[in-house]
This record gives C-alpha cells, structure tokens and sequence, in this order.
C-alpha cells in the first residue's frame, strides 16, 4: 500500500471549509514538502470550540480490507443520506468503505462521486445512511485568501511512528498555493 505525506493525510483537497470565523484549508499537492505549510509559528487555539467543531465534521474513512484509513468532511444531509468529502486517493481500491464518526459510531460507505466530476481534482464524495443527528460543514467561498494566510488542517493522519497515529488531529498552517482559477465551491 502506497503511504501518503502527513499533509496528505491531514488534507482534503483544496476545499476552504468555513467554521464560523476560522478556515480550514487542505492541499493535496504532492511535489510540495509536507511540513511547509505545518511549520507556521503560531499558536493553535483552545480546543473549545474550534477543535470540537473540527472534530464533530471530521470522520475516518476505513478500508477495512487492509486496515488503512483516510480522512473526510461531513458536507451534507438529505433525509438519513449523509455525504462526505474525501481525497479520490483515499478511495481508490475496489473494495468496501466505512465512515467512522467522533463518537465511534461506523456506517458502511458507498462511493458517490470520484474523479470526472472534479475535473483531475484529487476530490471523491461518499454516502452513508443514519437516522442519527450529526453535524455538517458549513461550506462557503471565500474570497480575499491569499499566500500566507493562516488556515488549520485537520484529520486523521498517518503517523505508524507516533503514540497519535490516527487520532483526530487540528493543526495551524500557512496557505502555500493558490494557483486555482475558481474555489472548489
């Protein structure tokens, strides 16, 4: 199995995801260095109530075929159908997925869209269902971000060498890149 960069593995796509007043960005960018865009010195704020809110739209997507993992933003409910927003790396195998929530709670994951509707984005979208109430991003175009605006990632990393390997991870960085022509959304 091909193991990703830690950026990677903290970052889903180059979607700005907006909590209240912060901003989450991620870039999947694989010829960059990793730490970058993580070596940014300042501070992470309190974990109320920036890294709980992180944390609650944050899940685990599990391959439970060889035990890897990936990370995903809840984007939207309809009804009991769930959509999360995933690297297309992530779920690229053939093979069943499971989405694991904050509190522990798994549902079985069907991809909805990979590839094509991203345009060669590293974007793929998965559905689960569940009659439970969960809270979704709130998504928004954000204009006005420039190179070395402050920004957080978050997920779920690969680390095999640290005690935090696939904990719920929220850290400060710096956007490094805005080559895109348009926001994601």
């Amino acid at each position: 199995m091909r193991q990703y960069s830690l950026s990677s593995a903290l970052c889903i796509g180059s979607l700005l995801i907006g909590l209240q007043n912060q901003a989450l960005i991620a870039s999947a960018l694989a010829d960059t260095n990793p730490l970058k865009v993580l070596q940014e010195s300042f501070s992470v704020p309190s974990k109320p109530p920036l890294y709980n809110q992180a944390q609650l739209i944050t899940v685990k997507v599990l391959f439970p075929e060889d035990g890897s993992w990936g990370s995903g933003i809840l984007i939207q409910r309809q009804g009991s159908v769930y959509t999360v927003l995933t690297n297309e790396h992530v779920v690229m195998r053939e093979g069943s997925y499971t989405i694991q929530l904050y509190n522990g709670q798994k549902y079985n994951a069907q991809k909805f869209a990979v590839g094509g509707l991203f345009n060669g984005d590293d974007l793929a979208l998965l559905q689960f269902e569940s009659t439970q109430n969960y809270p979704i991003a709130s998504l928004k175009a954000i204009s006005g971000l420039k190179e070395g605006d402050k920004v957080f990632a978050v997920g779920y990393p690969y680390q095999p060498e640290s005690e935090d390997n696939g904990k719920f991870s929220l850290v400060p960085g710096q956007i490094s890149f805005l080559g895109l022509e348009q926001p994601l959304v």
